[in-house]
């Protein structure tokens, strides 16, 4: 790590602790997580997709089942203007609550950069979950090289009277079908000239799981497949999510 990396990520790690007094009491105060409160699981399964060797390395750990947990940033109800986000745990059967060792993480929402953050609501389709693109916001460091992820539906979805219902019809008509993309890291604002994002693998909707929602805890250092996630943003969750965490209910009432 270069010394400007290592500045970069102190200076996260102390607006975490910094933030973490105000994500501990709004989760109290919210009785849940104090963004993405209230989410839709689904059974997923993963497949790599031909790719240079270089880039399918990045995601041979990744492939079979998925739980994968949709939701809204802020709204606990309804479908106002919104943040979208998307959270997957790479793991292995039985898919549940509790995370098995080796798992992976990865957490993703409708924000390209940090600095899109106050026009994301407006850039986000909030009706459809499938018709979005979905990043991972701060870069990962996987075998040596650092990497950006992004989510993109490969199918519309069919209608629907609400997001979840479009969902619900995704996965029973086999159109839920995202693919999982990567591109090299170029920095907070712009990816290295040429460079873009190429499909590595493909996850496939199964059909929706329900589990308690407050009992499950996504990570984003729980980085059993290899993705570490690094920078600003991700230092600064440390603390954010713990506080969050620890002053929300353990389990559904």
């Amino acid at each position: 790590m270069s010394e400007a990396q290592w500045l970069t990520e102190a200076a996260g790690r102390f607006a975490g602790l910094a933030l973490s007094p105000v994500t501990g009491a709004l989760s109290a105060l919210r009785r849940s997580r104090m963004f993405h409160p209230r989410g839709l699981t689904c059974r997923a399964e993963v497949v790599t997709l031909p790719a240079p060797a270089s880039r399918q390395e990045l995601v041979a750990g990744l492939v079979g089942p998925a739980l994968v947990r949709w939701s809204a940033a802020w709204w606990k109800q309804g479908e106002w203007r919104d943040v979208l986000g998307c959270a997957i745990r790479f793991s292995t059967e039985p898919l549940g609550v509790e995370p098995k060792h080796g798992d992976q993480d990865l957490l993703l929402a409708t924000i390209e950069r940090p600095w899109s953050l106050p026009v994301s609501p407006w850039t986000t389709q909030q009706h459809d979950f499938l018709a979005n693109h979905y990043y991972g916001v701060s870069p990962f460091e996987v075998h040596g090289r650092r990497v950006e992820w992004r989510l993109v539906p490969e199918l519309p979805s069919p209608p629907g009277n609400s997001r979840t219902e479009r969902l619900e019809h995704a996965m029973r008509d086999g159109s839920a079908q995202l693919l999982l993309e990567v591109a090299p890291y170029g920095g907070a604002l712009h990816r290295p000239r040429g460079e873009s994002f190429e499909s590595v693998a493909r996850i496939t909707l199964r059909h929706f799981i329900d589990l308690d929602q407050e009992a499950l805890r996504f990570d984003p250092f729980r980085s059993g497949r290899g993705l570490e996630p690094v920078g600003f943003v991700h230092a600064l969750r440390r603390a954010t999510y713990l506080a969050s965490q620890k002053h929300r209910p353990a389990r559904r009432a």
